[in-house]
């Protein structure tokens, strides 16, 4: 929410330094400016609302079921193709010159749209930002970065017992079926415990959604457009 309210801020002062040409270039321009910042401020204000009616509270213990995961995932999922989209917008603009009214109002076409997309997103998976923020601490920071502190690789364990477990599918000779099908097991049976914190039941349901949560450990620049990954601090 704080990113849609930044880009508010931003079209406010671009439309504050262009208020003279743009009084000069015609009514066209006025239209491509101003409306879309009228539409995030509609969007904003629509959506505060709806977080205010939401008015999460973080519960005492870690609480986390499949559903809510699913959900959480899709999001973070589709908030990191947001920040690639924001990214990839300041580099469509011309470097070696100022950019005209025309390219200004087209950009600013384009971010009305996706600040409203970026709204969107959380009322679709019906998590607010501050349930957001909550879910990613405890599965980012309290569970995996944990791990990884402790040297514990979750995903890593996951993956080659299933890929294990593959392969004993196809094996012809029940024997070697056996010994891969034992040491897949043990591959699982060694899966680090759950941190200081984390419940039994959560630390099982993440431990099995582990390759799909490291996958999306990751943090995208707005300014730059460059990934960096974090396992520990997405």
């Amino acid at each position: 929410m704080k990113r849609a309210r930044t880009w508010l801020i931003v079209a406010a002062v671009l439309v504050g330094a262009l208020g003279l040409a743009l009084a000069v270039v015609g009514p066209w321009v006025l239209r491509r400016v101003f409306q879309p910042i009228a539409q995030m401020k509609a969007a904003q204000t629509e959506f505060e609302a709806w977080v205010k009616a939401r008015a999460f509270r973080e519960p005492e213990t870690p609480t986390l079921d499949e559903a809510k995961l699913t959900s959480f995932l899709a999001l973070r999922r589709e908030l990191i193709a947001w920040d690639n989209k924001i990214a990839g917008i300041g580099s469509r603009m011309p470097e070696d010159r100022k950019p005209s009214l025309g390219e200004i109002a087209g950009v600013m076409e384009g971010v009305g749209g996706m600040v409203g997309d970026h709204l969107a997103a959380y009322r679709r998976h019906d998590i607010t930002p501050a349930e957001y923020s909550y879910l990613r601490r405890i599965v980012y920071e309290k569970w995996l970065g944990a791990l990884i502190a402790a040297g514990a690789d979750p995903a890593g364990r996951s993956r080659a017992a299933r890929e294990i477990e593959s392969a004993a599918e196809s094996e012809r000779s029940p024997a070697v079926k056996a010994r891969l099908a034992e040491v897949a097991s043990r591959l699982r049976a060694g899966l680090p415990a759950a941190p200081e914190g984390i419940p039994p039941a959560v630390h099982a349901l993440l431990i099995a959604r582990a390759e799909e949560i490291q996958t999306l450990a990751v943090e995208v620049s707005g300014s730059s457009g460059r990934r960096s990954r974090r396992s520990a601090s997405p």
